[in-house]
């Protein structure tokens, strides 16, 4: 990784004149043609050209730079195909001395510049640091902070994120280092040991450049937290920084200690003003064209809007998150938590084929999909799921033709996969006489035509789940037909509730004589969540190929079937996962479900209910169990409330499609039971070891799912559990799968950058 840091940044010069400059800190570090040609050539590629560039750092170094820029080197090059003129538009900024303590500019021509380049440059570059480090800290919904001043605010400064980059560090040195060049220093002291890394660098510095003779003392007094202990015995010679500020209250309470203003300096500040120095001033401003940060409003305790919204306070230390444990309730999984109307529709859809996981409907990429051609006019060899395609094919057509009126003149389809043969279908219905004047017409070609008052629309959707869509289609509408009539049709309306079921429907049937201007028809509404992008498959197959790869390292043989699995996952987007949603049984036989299902009728196992149709159940239950159910800890997964599905639910459900159905529609920490007590990893892990030993006798069915469950993430332990279930299988497995899954997590374990595994996965 290049060390020189490199930004881009637009001002208002002196003159008025809005500029583009492209900023170069050179960090101390051995600087030759190469290093500095790799760092600038992706900045000059491409965008608009700069009109000036500012390379700042060190005396030696600028001396350094200038040598490469001053000889026909590839660095000089690049510059000439974007300045104008390379010796009065390439400015090099430096300290100044031992004739002064300020830092100057000069052209690399040599004229001296003003001050206010090097104050711009200083500025703008600083605070791009700063922000592009994370700096700024927002609170997650339903969060605040409380900060070590006690004000209670949405937002904090943290200085320390931008320092975890080592050439930060040099850079907000640099621009200190002339500031103290002339003073005496015994003790440097800051507020945070987050930003001690300047303190040493500034230490350092003076000492190898003979200004002390030996280091100063190197503290921090921890915020407002270290304040009462803090004594200054020798005010003149003490030093203090201060990370971040909003208020400046921490400089005047310093102050009031005994420091010293002068000998007060705050790297980055956001506020109307401070004792001291500032060396960033974050607050916007035009005469520059410095767009700034907007500023944070702190509140007292009795008057924070925050809290009296029931947010949650989280305390700060020093600029340290400190975070009261979560609060951890377990979940036990009921089939019978089923609401009736929930059962009937899953009833009417299970059997059908129209489940699908890991499929792609367009660019939406869905977990779960509702193949809706296959629901209308698909073919099954299971009795009810032929009986309910008949009666849903037979009542989408009566809402078809219930849609088209005799002013009919368009039949508009969604981009959902189907609903262009529905319309097809819709408009072939029509008598021969009628179909000349009705047209086609997709939803990207509405706003082109003539505007055809009073007429009327079918809008026909595969699966009305897309509000955006849908909300764009009614808006075109309104332009182009005005008073005129829509009606939308789907066969099946997916909501994640019914109270965003009625929302959309108000706002697609509310016209201009108000509620129900519009007509809105489906056959089935069913609730179910959003599709996840990271969803279990898509983890899967990303670590899965991991896997792979690392076998290929290794020369470890990659078992055959981890090769069919990726292969399938590849390419299952284009046909989704219906009975090879979920990983044989170690013995390499498929999951099916028990005769003795209790959901839906299965006729004493002769239903034909696919592992899409369970999933598909079981992430409709635990949808229910996220928005609440009556007497039941709600599923939720957040800083200060989590809940977990208890272990004992995996024990309980023995059915192996079950289990694997439970732990890929598990979201978040539902799963994570490396994030509880010691206690609720060891039941599961007991259970897993049960499971583990059972494989012998041919038991442990979903075996090779929970190691995928540990693989990407989502199933987690605590260490010592993870690593001896591991182990296990690695020696007592006879699966190869399962060995070189638990052997590829235990390396990943070994590895820091990777060791994910005992931690949630939010």
């Amino acid at each position: 990784m290049n060390p020189i840091t490199v930004c881009k940044f637009v001002c208002t010069k002196g003159d008025g004149q809005t500029k583009r400059v492209l900023s170069i800190f050179l960090p101390p570090v051995p600087l030759n043609e190469e290093l500095f040609d790799e760092a600038i050539a992706p900045f000059l590629g491409s965008g608009e050209p700069p009109d000036y560039v500012h390379i700042s750092g060190a005396p030696e170094d600028i001396a350094r730079v200038r040598e490469i820029l001053k000889a026909e080197s590839s660095p000089r090059a690049r510059l000439q195909n974007v300045l104008p003129n390379v010796e009065r538009d390439v400015v090099l900024i430096k300290w100044s001395l031992p004739s002064n303590d300020n830092i100057v500019g000069e052209t690399l021509a040599g004229t001296s510049l003003e001050q206010s380049i090097t104050d711009l440059e200083r500025r703008f570059s600083l605070s791009d640091a700063f922000l592009k480090n994370g700096g700024v800290v927002t609170a997650a919904t339903g969060t605040h902070f409380t900060k070590p001043s006690g004000t209670h605010s949405q937002r904090f400064l943290r200085a320390a994120n931008l320092l975890e980059r080592r050439a930060a560090s040099h850079q907000l040195a640099f621009w200190l280092y002339p500031r103290l060049s002339r003073r005496r220093i015994r003790r440097l002291i800051v507020d945070t040991s987050g930003i001690a890394p300047v303190a040493f660098i500034l230490a350092y510095e003076r000492l190898r450049r003979g200004i002390d003779s030996e280091l100063p003392s190197i503290e921090s007094h921890a915020s407002y937290g270290g304040l009462d202990s803090l004594t200054i015995a020798d005010p003149d010679q003490t030093i203090f920084l201060i990370s971040a500020s909003t208020s400046g209250n921490l400089a005047s309470k310093l102050m009031s200690k005994g420091a010293l203003a002068q000998n007060i300096f705050t790297l980055f500040f956001l506020g109307s003003s401070t004792d001291g120095t500032v060396i960033c001033e974050l607050k916007d401003d035009r005469g520059v064209g410095f767009e700034g940060i907007p500023v944070i409003d702190n509140h007292s305790t009795e008057n924070c809007p925050d809290c009296k919204m029931h947010s949650y306070p989280i305390p700060l230390v020093g600029d340290q998150f400190r975070t009261e444990p979560a609060k951890v309730e377990e979940l036990n999984i009921l089939l019978s938590d089923f609401d009736e109307a929930t059962r009937l529709t899953l009833n009417r859809l299970v059997s059908t084929g129209a489940f699908k996981v890991f499929r792609s409907n367009g660019a939406r990429q869905m977990e779960l999909y509702i193949d809706v051609e296959q629901l209308v006019y698909g073919e099954t060899n299971d009795v009810d799921g032929t009986a309910s395609i008949n009666d849903i094919q037979m009542r989408f057509t009566r809402l078809l033709r219930r849609g088209m009126p005799t002013h009919l003149r368009r039949i508009v389809p969604t981009k959902y996969l189907g609903a262009e043969r529905f319309a097809k279908q819709a408009r072939e219905t029509l008598p021969s006489s009628v179909q000349s004047s009705v047209e086609v017409l997709l939803s990207e070609n509405l706003l082109p035509r003539p505007e055809d008052a009073e007429t009327a629309t079918l809008v026909v959707s595969g699966c009305m789940d897309d509000i955006y869509e849908l909300m764009g289609i009614s808006r075109d509408l309104r332009t182009v037909q005005p008073g005129g009539n829509i009606t939308y049709v789907s066969p099946v309306f997916r909501a994640s509730s019914e109270s965003e079921r009625k929302r959309v429907e108000s706002n697609l049937t509310f016209g201009d004589q108000g509620p129900k201007t519009f007509s809105l028809f489906n056959v089935l509404t069913i609730d179910l969540p959003s599709c996840e992008s990271n969803h279990a498959w898509s983890l899967e197959y990303d670590r899965l190929l991991e896997v792979q790869h690392w076998c290929d390292l290794n020369a470890i043989e990659v078992p055959t079937p981890i090769g069919g699995r990726i292969t399938a996952l590849r390419n299952a987007p284009a046909v989704g996962l219906i009975n090879d949603v979920y990983w044989p049984t170690p013995a390499g036989t498929q999951l099916n479900i028990a005769s003795d299902f209790t959901i839906i009728p299965t006729r004493d196992g002769s239903r034909k209910i696919s592992q899409a149709d369970i999933f598909a159940i079981v992430t409709s239950l635990f949808h229910k169990y996220r928005q609440g159910v009556r007497k039941k800890p709600k599923l939720v997964s957040r800083n200060y409330e989590r809940t977990v599905i208890a272990p004992e639910c995996f024990q309980r459900f023995s059915d192996g499609v079950l289990q694997a159905s439970f732990l890929r529609a598990a979201r978040g920490g539902e799963i994570a039971y490396g994030n509880c007590e010691k206690t609720v990893s060891e039941r599961m892990f007991v259970f897993l070891m049960g499971e583990l030993a059972a494989t012998k006798h041919g038991g442990g069915p979903a075996l090779i799912e929970y190691l995928i469950a540990l693989l990407i993430g989502r199933l987690t332990l605590h260490e010592e559990h993870v690593q001896e279930f591991l182990a296990a299988v690695v020696d007592n497995s006879e699966s190869p799968v399962m060995t070189t899954i638990a052997q590829f997590i235990l390396a990943s374990l070994a590895t820091p950058a990777t060791a994910n595994l005992t931690r949630t996965s939010d």
